[in-house]
């Protein structure tokens, strides 16, 4: 609902005493009105009833409102399995303002199969009941972690969580910034978003949290709250929290399109998830001021990157972070066999990355190179000329015929041991794979041994247009044609490997066969580390969207 204004003008800005004028908040971009939001007492709140204005000092109020979000992190429920297994309810980017260009959010009611697996998961590792205390499966971690942080902040040791906290507490929260406009300083568009169950007794509660950290002397202008529907917006002042609550009422970050969009890039946003928009750079590069200039760096060179969103899921498998990438300037790879180099290597791999990023990716990186130029007093052309008259090769022309469509660079497992010694890098097995013109890359490739002056040999085995090389003739044979892609680690670690653009994984089930990892790793450290089985990532970029998969894959 959207309430009219009390009259008497805007509510004092965030840096400002009373009688100065209130800037408004939000960014240009996303059309966000001016308004004059309604004050604590009056019956106007946003969202929800009145409630009294706390009192206390807004740089006290810094250390229990972090303590609250992390009771919302690791807390109550965090590996619980309650009797209500779905989420319900808003997202806090419903109760958060349009203008806003950062946001990180936790949810600890997800999805029923994500709490259950986020359990399942953690109960593999030896230290997790250990580390937690978590042995019941319906424990809440909250009042403890509440009993820490009485321990270390003196002015809410008479704060009781049973009936301070835990009444109106709920289980989400977020963390968003918000560009004041005009002179207002930066700390001003911080805003905590807290999910809470009872309005009245979130007020009470936080009035009473904040007047604990008031009478703990510390000064300054008291913390603001406001509600919109289930949430309580905490920000550096009433002015700001105020604010903060119109702006979501008028039009709030779920209903900007431009958010949807990245969401629905990402999908499943998990446990946990964090958004940014491209804008946030230039607000970057205004804050440094000439420092950023100076490194002549353009703030273009860093928007092309795109928004980002990201995301914590949780399977009974694995671990995901997940990624998307919107709107960025970046090259699509034209290639289509770079994962599945990767995918036909041999079952003993230890370590391997793969990518289609090949010859015009490198195009890409050579002109920003030039474009970043080279520090005060190198001649970067000079310095490229003397490299080729010395070696042979043309710069960056040779780079891009080697890596032609996509490579893979691949260790294996065998001969790891030897890495506790220098001289056992000799014995490693380590190739790679170049899915390029065979001719023109091998003319190449013998550039780079007459290069070493003798220093290298490397064996070139042809395979299906492929080229593998390795210092070791067997394992240059062995490269092709393996079965890595059918090992179930690999096919949790690396999803659809096959159609990715850019892949890595890391077989931590081989490494931990080796002399090395069992002389070196001992103890709880071993305990916990053995339960992992992989590493992997993998990801693809097409029609202007880039999605990304990070997985900790745990066995049995």
């Amino acid at each position: 609902m959207t309430t009219n204004p009390p009259t008497g003008g805007q509510p004092p800005s965030p840096n400002q005493g009373p009688g100065d004028d209130q800037p408004t908040y939000g960014q240009p971009t996303y059309g966000q009105p001016e308004y004059g939001p309604p004050v604590w007492g009056s019956t106007d709140v946003v969202g929800g009833q009145a409630a009294q204005r706390p009192a206390g000092g807004n740089r006290a109020f810094v250390p229990w409102i972090i303590g609250l979000v992390v009771l919302l992190v690791i807390g109550g429920g965090a590996f619980a399995v309650r009797a209500a297994l779905g989420g319900g309810g808003d997202q806090p980017a419903a109760a958060l303002p349009a203008g806003a260009v950062a946001y990180g959010r936790i949810d600890l009611d997800p999805a029923g199969a994500q709490k259950i697996a986020a359990l399942r998961l953690a109960d593999k590792f030896p230290g997790f009941a250990e580390a937690t205390g978590i042995t019941d499966p319906e424990v809440d971690l909250r009042e403890r972690l509440w009993e820490l942080i009485q321990a270390d902040e003196a002015s809410v040791a008479d704060i009781d969580y049973q009936t301070d906290i835990e009444p109106w507490l709920g289980s989400r929260a977020a963390l968003a910034y918000v560009p004041p406009e005009g002179d207002a300083a930066p700390e001003t568009g911080v805003v905590v978003a807290l999910q809470v169950t009872d309005q009245d007794a979130a007020a009470e509660g936080l009035e009473k949290l904040m007047a604990a950290s008031a009478s703990a002397g510390e000064s300054g202008e008291p913390a603001g709250v406001a509600f919109v529907a289930d949430y309580a917006l905490i920000a550096i002042n009433q002015g700001a929290a105020d604010a903060f609550a119109a702006a979501a009422e008028t039009s709030s970050l779920a209903d900007a399109e431009g958010f949807q969009q990245d969401m629905a890039a990402l999908g499943e946003e998990g446990v946990a998830s964090f958004w940014m928009s491209k804008d946030v750079y230039a607000l970057i590069a205004e804050a440094s001021g000439e420092g950023l200039a100076a490194s002549g760096v353009s703030p273009s060179l860093f928007s092309a990157q795109g928004n980002l969103a990201m995301a914590l899921r949780f399977d009974e498998s694995y671990l995901e972070v997940a990624v998307a990438v919107t709107e960025a300037e970046l090259p699509e790879p034209e290639g289509d066999a770079g994962s599945d180099l990767m995918v036909g290597l041999p079952e003993s791999t230890l370590l391997a990355v793969s990518t289609t990023y090949g010859s015009e990716y490198v195009d890409q990186a050579w002109s920003q190179l030039q474009e970043l130029g080279a520090p005060d007093g190198v001649d970067l052309d000079a310095q490229v000329e003397g490299f080729e008259q010395q070696t042979g090769l043309s710069l960056p022309e040779d780079i891009a015929t080697l890596l032609g469509d996509g490579f893979a660079i691949a260790v294996d497992r065998e001969g790891i041991d030897g890495l506790a010694g220098m001289a056992g890098l000799a014995d490693m097995r380590i190739g790679a794979l170049f899915d390029a013109d065979p001719a023109a890359a091998g003319a190449v490739i013998d550039k780079l041994v007459a290069a070493a002056g003798g220093a290298i040999e490397l064996e070139v085995v042809e395979s299906d247009g492929v080229l593998a090389v390795s210092p070791d003739a067997a394992y240059a044979a062995e490269l092709t044609g393996g079965s890595l892609g059918e090992s179930e680690a690999f096919q949790n670690a690396v999803p659809e490997a096959g159609g990715a653009d850019f892949a890595m994984f890391f077989n931590m089930d081989a490494l931990e066969t080796s002399s090395l990892y069992a002389d070196s790793v001992t103890g709880d450290i071993r305990a916990n580390l053995d339960v992992i089985s992989a590493i992997g990532m993998s990801g693809t970029f097409e029609d202007g969207v880039g999605r990304a998969s990070l997985r900790v894959v745990v066995g049995e």
